[in-house]
């Protein structure tokens, strides 16, 4: 008998912790992404949002070997995939979602490479993708920059989800360090950031 109400008072605490980390992160808002760059280390990705800037690292490395990839044209972030997490202190968490949209034609070297660094086939529509693991923070852009014309054919609407308090924390998020140079060039502080396009 007490091992029966062991294992009942298990299963309760659990669902409670449950129900406790669902309920700190079920705020969210969009944010429509007008362009994405990454920087020339391949360290860096960074969202440049209506509201807000999102400059996010990947210390896999991961990154920088698919920008050296040949066939980087048939890459694209999915943005109704990607899951990001932000905390009171402008913490960004997550998974960017990296996707092939060439996989079904890749020659057998390709896929082999794309693989190697974590790509998997998607059982919905058989393309090669890859959750990425990142973490950065989120920027307020400056109102004095203009930061070019957008690389993308369309622009994307990326969910955030927020965790407790993190509504007053907007007034103290600090300013892009994202700059543009006389000549148009993005820099993030001093790394050169491209263009990734759609």
């Amino acid at each position: 008998m007490k091992t029966k109400k062991f294992l009942l008072t298990l299963l309760l605490v659990t669902i409670s912790s449950c129900a406790l980390t669902s309920a700190m992160w079920n705020k969210k808002y969009n944010d429509t992404i007008r362009n994405f760059f990454v920087s020339a280390d391949g360290k860096y990705i960074a969202f440049l949002g209506q509201n807000f800037h999102y400059v996010l690292s990947d210390d896999s490395n991961i990154l920088k070997l698919i920008l050296s990839w040949n066939g980087r044209s048939a890459i694209f972030i999915n943005t109704e995939k990607t899951e990001l997490r932000l905390d009171r202190n402008n913490n960004i968490s997550g998974d960017v979602v990296i996707e092939c949209f060439e996989s079904k034609t890749l020659l057998k070297e390709d896929r082999v490479l794309l693989t190697s660094l974590g790509f998997r086939r998607n059982n919905y529509n058989g393309e090669l993708t890859l959750r990425l693991k990142i973490s950065g923070k989120r920027y307020l852009p400056r109102s004095d920059v203009v930061y070019g014309v957008s690389s993308l054919r369309r622009f994307y609407v990326i969910s955030i989800k927020q965790g407790r308090g993190v509504g007053a924390s907007i007034a103290m998020t600090a300013l892009t360090p994202i700059t543009v140079t006389v000549d148009g060039v993005i820099l993030l502080g001093k790394i050169i950031l491209m263009p990734f396009g759609d």
